[in-house]
């Protein structure tokens, strides 16, 4: 296994799930740590903020990646795209390995998709 199979996506595969975060702003596990990931990706499925840290970080308002729909004005609500946090090992390094937990930062549930690239084992 090189970084060349990485990078062409030979011998790996793919795991899509989805988290919810509750309202009460309770800390959620997104994904467990994962020595054979080489690429995460989280995604808010709906209008509401949440934030996400890789452990032993915890995720708050002030701490952490911020993730939100993007609205094209407050007072028009259009929906354009989902705000992401990608990670990758190339990038990264073993930053997308990690475990990483998140809350909802609003009083809202926030509803995640992850897509994980892992390697397969040998």
């Amino acid at each position: 296994m090189c970084i060349e199979d990485i990078r062409l996506g030979r011998k790996s595969g793919v795991a899509i799930t989805e988290v919810t975060l509750d309202a009460a702003g309770t800390l959620t596990k997104v994904v467990d740590a994962n020595d054979y990931r080489t690429h995460l990706a989280i995604y808010s499925t709906n209008a509401r903020q949440g934030s996400i840290a890789p452990s032993p970080l915890v995720p708050s308002a002030t701490q952490g990646i911020q993730i939100n729909e993007i609205y094209l004005d407050a007072t028009v609500p259009y929906f354009i795209s989902s705000e992401s946090v990608e990670i990758d090992i190339q990038r990264h390094g073993r930053a997308c390995c990690l475990q990483w937990n998140g809350v909802s930062t609003n009083g809202a549930v926030v509803n995640l998709m992850i897509i994980e690239t892992f390697l397969e084992k040998e």
